[in-house]
C-alpha cells in the first residue's frame, strides 16, 4: 500500500540545507578548516568531507537497484528526522563514510559539496521517489528513495549544528 508523496517540499529543504552548510563552511578560514575545535571533534574540513561522502553515497544508492514499495513511501521519514535532529544523542558514523585524517582544501570542499548538491537535487527530481532502494540498508529496513532523501537532508542538518558549534569554539 504505497501512497503518493509530494516531494517538492523535501527537495526544497534539502537544497536549503546544502546551501546553509556550504555558506557556513565558507565562513571558516583556510587554516580553521583544519583545526580540531574541541576534544573529541573532527575538524570542519573532516566534517565537510564526511558530509560529501554521505551525500554522494546516497546518490549511488538512489541510482542503484530498486523494487516496488509495499508500505507507505514516507513510513520512516518522521523517525529519521527526529533521530537526526535529537542533538542530545551521540551518533557513530560507519567506517566507510569516515573522513580521511588529513589537511583539507576549503575551496575544494566547497566545490565538491556544491557539485554533490546539484547532482542529488537533479536526481531526485527525475526518479520515482516511491521506489525502495535495495543496494544499502542503513537501519533495520531498506529505505524508499523519499526516505533516503530525508536521511541525507537531516543528516546534513545535524552537521550544520555541529559546524556552528565548531565555529563558536574557534572564534
Amino acid at each position: 500500500m504505497n501512497k503518493q508523496i509530494e516531494a517538492a517540499p523535501l527537495i526544497a529543504v534539502f537544497d536549503s540545507t546544502m546551501d546553509d552548510l556550504i555558506n557556513l563552511l565558507s565562513t571558516f578560514s583556510d587554516n580553521e578548516v583544519n583545526i580540531i575545535p574541541y576534544e573529541g571533534s573532527w575538524t570542519p574540513g573532516q566534517m565537510a568531507a564526511h558530509v560529501h561522502k554521505v551525500t554522494t553515497g546516497f546518490i549511488d544508492m538512489l541510482n542503484g537497484p530498486v523494487k516496488d514499495t509495499h508500505r507507505q513511501t514516507d513510513e520512516y521519514a518522521a523517525q529519521i528526522k527526529e533521530d537526526f535532529l535529537n542533538y542530545s544523542i551521540h551518533m557513530e558514523s560507519p567506517e566507510f563514510v569516515l573522513p580521511d585524517i588529513k589537511d583539507y582544501d576549503r575551496g575544494g570542499l566547497i566545490t565538491s559539496l556544491i557539485n554533490a548538491r546539484e547532482d542529488l537535487s537533479a536526481l531526485v527530481k527525475s526518479v520515482d521517489l516511491s521506489k525502495t532502494c535495495t543496494s544499502f540498508k542503513p537501519g533495520p529496513e531498506y529505505l524508499t528513495r523519499y526516505e533516503a532523501l530525508t536521511f541525507v537532508t537531516y543528516h546534513n542538518q545535524r552537521h550544520i549544528w555541529q559546524l556552528n558549534r565548531m565555529a563558536a569554539a574557534l572564534k
